[in-house]
């Protein structure tokens, strides 16, 4: 009669990375997984010869590949199994059995759990401020114990569950990364870096950036989809053109140079882009340029300067007038009764001005990119 292990691993959809080497360790341990119980983390084993193996859970996917097998599924989730040992890849930041597209479904379903968990976190904490100071004010008059309790109590549910779910937030960030190909090791033979974060550039700025990392024998893998962090492999130092586009949405990438390497096309926002590279002699070849023609070249830049800038001016606008309102209500409320414009309306006061202040910030630079854009097309 078979004897079934049961086992239990909490959030471990969350950590995907973590659930595969700790299925294949079972694995090698002599328990092989026979059943998945998703909704409550349980996963069934039954005792077998220890063996190597290697396992990935896999979401909404339907084909696949060689030599791999379904061993469990439970609604979209999958864990397939391979007992092929591992080859040596080409590609030194994957194992051989990982694609990327396979992790794709699962970073998707992940980015939109974190922005979930995001708007519970600020929605939990401006609950917990309103509730503090609606407390204080109840404080003050006579009121049962067992009230008084009752509110303490609501109060430490509020900070349990903001705790909860901030650790969740940062919980998902960090393991969904580690799906992502920059979000991989930095080895020896693997970089992971980022060409801006909070100053803008434009594309020709980013292009000669990649030209040098591959003069310097990093080789460009992959890029994340707003184009500002890249995934490296070392590779003998190579001259290169790169191409970075960004267009309206209405517009369509120029693909037709079939000589051009496609790297990746993506979209931030209401803009989509593409990279394209090619290799050359410099010794014997000029340095080839995807947009050849100068209208052409002026319509894509006069594009991005319209969309970038014109969106960071109202940016601004709205930024200015919220500044106001704000600056507005902190010297009004001197005229008024302090009761009514207590703590914690100050301090909610505070972080929205503290937040304007940052975000005029941003859009002062995004104003300072417009002009650097703007100058490319005259």
């Amino acid at each position: 009669m078979r004897e079934d292990t049961v086992k239990r691993r909490w959030l471990w959809s969350i950590d995907i990375r973590g659930t595969e080497l700790w299925l294949a360790d079972l694995e090698a341990q002599g328990y092989r997984l026979t059943h998945l119980d998703a909704k409550s983390s349980k996963f069934v084993f039954e005792k077998a010869e220890p063996r190597y193996a290697t396992l990935m859970v896999r979401y909404k996917q339907e084909s696949l590949g060689d030599n791999w097998t379904e061993v469990a599924s439970d609604g979209h989730w999958q864990i397939v199994r391979t007992t092929k040992p591992p080859s040596d890849s080409a590609t030194p930041m994957f194992d051989s059995y990982y694609d990327i597209e396979d992790r794709k479904t699962v970073v998707k379903r992940n980015e939109k759990l974190l922005l979930g968990w995001i708007l519970a976190s600020i929605t939990i904490f401006f609950i917990g401020v309103f509730t503090i100071n609606y407390v204080t004010e109840l404080y003050s008059t006579q009121l049962s114990f067992v009230t008084l309790f009752m509110w303490y109590a609501v109060m430490a549910f509020q900070g349990i569950f903001f705790a909860f779910s901030a650790y969740l937030s940062f919980l998902l960030q960090a393991r969904t990364q580690e799906l992502r190909p920059e979000g991989l090791d930095r080895t020896k033979e693997v970089r992971w870096k980022q060409f801006s974060w909070f100053r803008r550039h434009t594309h020709e700025d980013a292009a000669r950036w990649l030209e040098d990392q591959e003069a310097d024998g990093w080789q460009l893998y992959s890029c994340s989809r707003n184009a500002n962090r890249f995934v490296f492999k070392r590779a003998t130092p190579q001259a290169v053109s790169y191409s970075i586009n960004r267009l309206p949405s209405d517009a369509k990438v120029n693909e037709s140079k079939t000589d051009w390497e496609h790297i990746k096309n993506g979209s931030y926002g209401i803009m989509n882009w593409s990279v394209h590279r090619k290799y050359y002699d410099p010794t014997s070849e000029e340095k080839p340029r995807f947009i050849n023609n100068a209208k052409e070249k002026k319509k894509v830049v006069e594009a991005r300067a319209l969309i970038d800038g014109g969106g960071a001016t109202l940016i601004c606008v709205l930024m200015m007038l919220q500044l106001y309102l704000n600056i507005s209500t902190i010297i009004d409320s001197r005229n008024l009764n302090f009761n009514m414009i207590n703590n914690g309306n100050h301090l909610l006061i505070s972080l929205n001005l503290a937040l304007g202040l940052l975000t005029l910030l941003v859009s002062l630079n995004f104003i300072k990119y417009m002009y650097e854009v703007s100058r490319e097309v005259s």
